[in-house]
Formats: C-alpha cells, structure tokens, sequence
C-alpha cells in the first residue's frame, strides 16, 4: 500500500511541476512551451524525484515548502532566461497552488473531524483523497487561466512589482496560517478555517486577473495611440509624396526648357557651352534621380521620402541601411521608427550650419541596429517640426520607445556637443537557437 501512496504523491509532484512550466510558459515564452516539450517534460520528472526525496524526509514542512520554490525557480530559468518575470509568476503559482492545497485539506480535516496533521504529515487514504481533489483542481485552474490568456502579453514593470509583492505577502500569510493551526485538534477546526484559504485563493485569482486586465487596457490604450499616430504619419507621407510629385512634375517642365536651351547651342555650334551645360546636368540627374533601396519597401518609402524633404531643408542626408530578409520589426512598426526620427532629427536640423542626418540599418551578430544621428549644437528650444503635427511630438517619442520595449528592445539617447543620436538594439530571435 506504501508504494501505491508514493505513486500517487510522485504523480501530484509531477502534475505541479509540469503545470509551473505551462503557467510560466503562458505569460513568458509562449513559443518556448511549444518547441522545448521534451526538455520541460524531462526537468518536470526530475523536479518530481527531487520533491519524493525530500518528502521522504518529511511530508510537508516550511523548509521543503521555500526548497521547492527555490529549486522551480532555478529549473523555470533553464527554459525561460527571463530571471525577473519568472520570479514573479513562480511565486505568483505557488500562491495560488498553496491557497488550493491548504483549502482542500483544510475541508478534508473539517469532513473527516481529523487534525490537519494526519492528514500532512501521514500517508493514508484521506491524504490520497486530499492530494489528487487539490491538483484536479490545480490542473483546471491553470488550464482555465491558459484558456483565457490567449496571446502573450507585454505586461508593465510596474504591474509586474505589484503582482510580486501581493504573490510574497499571501505565500507568507498562508504558509504561516496553515502550519500554526496544523496541529489544532479536530474539534478544535471550523469550518472559518477552509474559507480562509478559500477567500484567499479567490483573491489572488480576482488580483491576478486584474492585473492581467490593467495591463491589457494599458495596451490597448498605447495601441490606439498609435495608430492615432500612424494615421497621421500617414496623412503626412502622402502630403509629402504629393509635394514631391509637384516638384517632380516642376523639373521635367525646367528640364524641356533646358533641352531646348541644349539645341539652341547646339545649333549655333557653341560646343564647349553645350558640353559645360550637359556635365552640369548629369551632375544634377545624378544627386535628384537617387533612390535607395533596401529591399523593403515600407522602409524605402519612408526613407525616400524623408531625404526628398531633407533635401528640401537644405540637409545632407546620408544613408546606410542593410535589412535582413525577414526582420524581427515588423513594417508597420519600422514606417513608426524611422518616420517619427528622422521627423526629429530634420526639426532639430533646421537651424544648424551644414546640417547633416546619418540613416543607419544593419545586423550586428543577432541584434537589429537602427541609428537615427544629426547635428545638434544649440541649447535653445527646437523648432517646430515641419512636417507633423506639434500635438503628436510627444506622442511620437513615447510611441517608438513603447515599440522597441514590445520587443525587448533597448532604446538610446546620445548628446554630445555637435550631434544628437538614437540608437535603437533589438534581438532578433529568429537566429536563436
């Protein structure tokens, strides 16, 4: 009978361990859960045998409880390499894993008018009883939170320090009520016990999920904000691309005058003029006709069109721009970046000497580079931009680096005393193994 009880205990470890990996996997690694099955099945079984061998020691006590937590929290890393947020929702799981083990029991005792130590600390079929109703019901938790928590969500450092301090303060409150009363005799427990443990597990739930949903309003908010702002960069491009189609149309009108003006030297056999007259315009063709490309086209319209409107400024603009085939940013988000930068950089450019912008797109190793540098020496406050809205400005800077903290990305400011940069570094994970 001994070896069917620790069968049924070596199953519950499993199933807790397993289903660590599944809740943590949700809410830090999504794709992550899917391609690294056979090595989370693995540590779930090893993290099994390590939880027997200390049951063997005893069945249930604060030292195994805070060992556990340790070790779940080193083998989450293994698989996630996300310290912070797997610290959070390890113990965010053990706070709701505890309420519902100490809930069970707890009714269990109160049922069977048994003291909650017989019940911990023995094998019998009570305790069987006990452990396979509270990971049936640990199992249609998590998988009702993995029902619901359908994409993997950016979640604010600050809801996340919230949801930390709340899943530390009911791990202590509940492990601190269920061992000082464990050893209360049966007559002793109330049913006011089992609706401790009750409300509490509601209350992480009810706690947990509101914070899943602040984050998600918090979201959305920021998605509306920009496409507010796309919508603008949009009506913005095409003004722009409208007044290069003029200035375009304008040219081919300057350019039949000067064919004209061409044949007429020709005719009166004024050769050297006309040779002097076609290097100048070759010269000319050669700077107006430019057009970069990078081999994507969100990212050459943007990029055109803003060296047409520099150029316009009187602003060198020079590129160097190397995009991988599949980029880890997607088009959408690259127009917001470069549009919303280089915007800034051509107001900041405005009342320079020799303003020049520097474009600059490449791969270092694994990471996506993107720089955006002008001349910048004055103190005094910027101009208006030229070709956006004032009211977006702020909403602009706000937006690309909300972009590039969606994609874990880092977002740099460099001044010095004659330049202003940003240097945008993000992991494409696509050349991670």
């Amino acid at each position: 009978m001994s070896v069917i009880y620790w069968i049924i205990e070596f199953a519950a470890a499993f199933a807790e361990s397993l289903l660590c990996f599944v809740f943590c996997g949700v809410f830090t690694d999504r794709e992550k859960l899917s391609t690294k099955k056979n090595l989370i099945l693995w540590l779930s079984i090893l993290n099994s045998g390590i939880i027997i061998s200390l049951n063997t020691i005893t069945l249930f006590s604060e030292i195994t409880s805070f060992s556990i937590i340790a070790i779940m929290l080193i083998l989450q890393y293994i698989v996630y390499k996300h310290p912070l947020r797997i610290s959070i929702f390890v113990l965010t799981y053990f706070a709701i894993m505890i309420a519902i083990n100490f809930s069970i029991a707890y009714s269990v005792a109160y049922i069977s008018e048994l003291s909650l130590d017989k019940i911990l600390l023995e094998h019998s079929l009570l305790r069987a009883i006990t452990v396979a109703i509270s990971k049936n019901l640990l199992i249609i938790t998590i998988c009702v939170i993995y029902k619901f928590k359908i994409k993997e969500k950016n979640l604010p450092n600050k809801y996340l320090l919230g949801l930390f301090a709340f899943s530390v303060l009911i791990i202590f409150l509940l492990l601190f009520v269920g061992f000082k009363y464990m050893y209360f005799d049966a007559d002793d427990l109330n049913v006011s016990f089992a609706l401790f443990f009750i409300i509490s597990l509601f209350l992480i739930l009810m706690f947990f999920f509101g914070t899943i949903k602040t984050a998600e309003h918090y979201e959305n908010k920021q998605q509306i904000e920009l496409l507010a702002l796309r919508n603008q960069m949009l009506e913005t491009s095409m003004a722009e691309t409208e007044k290069t189609f003029t200035l375009w149309q304008s040219s081919l009108h300057d350019h039949k005058y000067k064919i004209i003006s061409l044949l007429n030297l020709l005719n009166e056999n004024k050769f050297n003029e006309l040779k002097n007259e076609l290097e100048e315009e070759n010269e000319l063709l050669s700077q107006n006709l430019f057009y970069y490309k990078t081999g994507n086209n969100a990212v050459d319209s943007i990029l055109n069109i803003k060296r047409t409107l520099a150029c316009e400024y009187g602003i060198t603009f020079l590129i160097n721009a190397v995009l991988p085939e599949k980029c880890c940013i997607t088009d959408t988000h690259l127009s917001i970046i470069l549009g919303n930068l280089i915007d800034n950089a051509i107001s900041a450019s405005l009342n320079e000497q020799n303003p020049y912008i520097e474009v600059s797109i490449k791969m270092v190793k694994d990471y996506l580079t993107i720089k955006v540098k002008n001349r910048f020496t004055q103190n005094k406050e910027q101009p208006k931009k030229p070709t956006a809205d004032t009211h977006f400005h702020g909403i602009g800077q706000k937006s690309v680096e909300h972009i590039v903290n969606n994609y874990s990305g880092e977002f740099r400011i460099d001044i010095d005393k004659e330049s202003y940069s940003v240097l945008i570094i993000v992991l494409d994970k696509s050349n991670i193994n």
